[in-house]
């Protein structure tokens, strides 16, 4: 597979790789600036093609501390072995110049990774303002719903926003329903024992 994901921190927050022929995206830093995980993203591009070859995009599902502390890792110049590095601004202007959301919050837009591969890119306000979820329609059909949607608590900054993106996402899950193979959120807050957090079973 050409989609990575890993985790750190005691939620488990998830960032995803994707890489293809012209270009790599990865979406999220992670809770930390971790020089190991710098070194592990060029490792997995490895797996797929040179790295040297590609440019990187560090974009966010949103823009929560959580997932973005390691935006530095990216902004010092080091491009890790990629040809390049672009780092997208985790505000709402940023995300929507970056990938040409025009009419936020409604529409989508696509990310050419190369060879005829893109991902789909559609807003999802509501948790966070610019909230994001991503599709990858020509690969793996995985649906990235960063911290809107995912086994946890759900945490909502705006409600009528959060509505308004709960029926968009309704929406698209409808339409993408016979070919959407999983739905991943960002966290995993709940241990496998109904009603029993991972915090629980921290002892400080």
């Amino acid at each position: 597979s050409d989609v990575y994901k890993r985790q750190d921190g005691y939620e488990g927050n998830f960032v995803f790789l994707f890489v293809g022929t012209e270009r790599a995206v990865l979406f999220d830093t992670g809770p930390a600036p971790l020089p190991e995980f710098k070194a592990a993203i060029g490792e997995l591009a490895a797996r797929v093609t040179d790295p040297s070859e590609l440019e990187l995009v560090v974009a966010h599902t949103h823009g929560h501390g959580d997932h973005v502390a390691g935006d530095c890792l990216w902004e010092d110049g080091d491009t890790g072995g990629f040809k390049t590095v672009r780092v997208v601004g985790p505000d709402q202007q940023a995300v929507c110049a970056a990938f040409g959301l025009v009419d936020w919050p409604e529409g989508a837009a696509s990310v050419d990774l190369g060879s005829g591969r893109a991902l789909g890119v559609f807003p999802l306000p509501g948790h966070e303002p610019s909230h994001i979820a991503v599709y990858d329609r020509d690969g793996s059909k995985v649906l990235i719903t960063g911290d809107f949607l995912y086994p946890g608590r759900i945490y909502v900054h705006d409600d009528l926003m959060f509505v308004e993106s709960v029926r968009r996402l309704e929406a698209f899950t409808r339409q993408h329903q016979a070919e959407i193979s999983m739905v991943l959120g960002c966290h995993i807050e709940m241990t496998s024992q109904p009603g029993v957090e991972y915090l629980s079973l921290i002892h400080i």
